[in-house]
């Protein structure tokens, strides 16, 4: 999945997040004002950063009207301020006020607190910006002060990693086995998988590449460059095994969330109108960040 990051930044905070999002991601990174169909043409996700100037997301428009000529390509947005993270009366505001309530829902963002730095604006901000000070009856408005922190691009990357990191499998009994479904663990290194496979490979058909597509063998258990120690240095995985009444039946993760150490997996079913007979059964792998799979329990919506 390609993925880059077109930043607007007039003091430097937000150009600092996109920084730390692109060195995680390892994607390409390019300034709002290199932006043209050309450039953002054969991504698939195109995350968008950008300061808050008067309550609005600068150019946010601009890149929204972009991304309605290209239905295909997915929008991510951040925005930075200087207001604390912890207002979130505020923050939830600021996005009432730059998305309509479908795109709230649709329109993955995220707000980072930046700061303020009265060096860096031009004459017209800071005139402004000097202004509010006088008017408002917070000192921290005076002066200048950061506090970014690269903690609050965690939600942003999280989502992208379990956007970017299902897999589904399909993977039937080799013969009649008594099982309750469905059925989850964690998988943390690349002894474990491969214990995993040993044990369960006279039972399931891993080697099978059902509709012309790569085994689940060949795919995941038996190769070490997708998933060998480097990948298990950053990831765990989640194993979610069901079993279906039909072969027709089709899978997607639509959301993960974790509260109170739970882990919630909400997985959404495709049934066609004509389907076939055959008991089918998946495995359904998310890659998760280290600290989601430390979770207690895992609960499958």
């Amino acid at each position: 999945m390609k993925i880059i990051i077109v930043y607007n930044s007039k003091t430097g905070f937000t150009k600092r997040y996109a920084e730390w999002i692109a060195e995680e991601m390892n994607c390409d990174i390019l300034p709002y004002k290199e932006f043209t169909e050309a450039t953002a043409n054969g991504f698939d996700i195109i995350i968008f950063g950008s300061r808050l100037f008067v309550g609005k997301v600068e150019y946010l428009d601009k890149i929204k009207s972009y991304i309605s000529k290209h239905p295909e390509q997915k929008l991510i947005v951040f925005a930075t301020g200087a207001t604390p993270a912890a207002e979130e009366e505020t923050i939830n505001k600021i996005w009432t006020d730059n998305f309509s309530e479908t795109e709230i829902k649709t329109i993955p963002h995220y707000y980072m607190q930046g700061g303020l730095d009265y060096g860096k604006m031009g004459f017209a901000d800071g005139t402004m910006m000097k202004v509010a000070a006088k008017l408002s009856k917070d000192p921290a408005l005076k002066k200048s002060y950061d506090i970014a922190s690269r903690k609050f691009i965690a939600p942003l990357l999280n989502h992208l990693k379990k956007d970017s990191k299902a897999f589904y499998y399909r993977a039937d009994l080799s013969g009649y086995t008594e099982a309750e479904y469905p059925v989850s663990f964690t998988v943390n290194s690349a002894s474990e998988l491969h214990d995993y496979y040993e044990n369960n490979k006279g039972k399931y058909q891993f080697d099978n590449g059902y509709y012309g597509e790569t085994s689940m063998a060949d795919d995941m258990f038996l190769n070490a460059s997708k998933f060998g120690e480097a990948f298990f240095n950053d990831y765990s995985l989640l194993f979610v095994v069901l079993e279906e009444g039909s072969g027709s039946v089709r899978h997607k993760v639509e959301s993960i969330s974790a509260e109170n150490g739970s882990l919630s997996v909400n997985i959404t079913k495709t049934r066609p109108e004509i389907g076939t007979a055959d008991i089918a059964h998946w495995h359904i792998v998310l890659a998760l960040d280290k600290s989601l799979s430390e979770m207690q329990k895992v609960i499958i919506l």
